[in-house]
């Protein structure tokens, strides 16, 4: 199956899933990658499937792809997210995609996650970020234990 969410109708890394079958082995889900983005030190020789992706089968053969690194990739992110905000807690949507070199988009999804919100109000810079009351009471009753 492919990741239609990640493919974005060619303009992603293009990504499926595969499950083999059979009656004698137990059958385990793997994750192919059949193009990925291109690296930041790729010769400017090298032919693009799509602007910012590369072939992988044109480069010789598929990829495995290793979700436990992408998850963990994930949770450095979003520790790194929660730091900056609790060091700085009247921090903008705009600096911490700068700090973290990511889209705000990326930081407002992480944000959500951690359970981070801002109060309303005309001037961001004034307004402080603050955990929900439930994820507050969760993450120190977890603690606790």
């Amino acid at each position: 199956m492919q990741d239609e969410k990640l493919f974005q109708g060619g303009r992603g890394p293009n990504e499926v899933n595969l499950i083999g079958w059979g009656r004698d082995f137990t059958p385990r889900p793997m994750r192919l990658a059949l193009t990925k983005r291109t690296p930041k030190d790729l010769p400017a020789t090298v032919v693009t499937y799509a602007p910012g992706i590369v072939s992988c089968v044109d480069a010789g053969d598929f990829e495995w792809v290793d979700r436990r690194a992408r998850e963990t990739r994930a949770k450095e992110f979003n520790q790194l997210v929660e730091e900056l905000v609790k060091e700085f807690p009247a921090i903008t949507l705009e600096q911490l995609a700068e700090k973290t070199d990511q889209k705000p988009w990326a930081v407002r999804k992480a944000l959500k996650q951690l359970g981070f919100q801002r109060g309303q109000g005309g001037d961001t810079t004034k307004t402080l970020w603050t955990k929900k009351a439930a994820v507050a009471l969760r993450e120190s009753f977890a603690r606790a234990l």
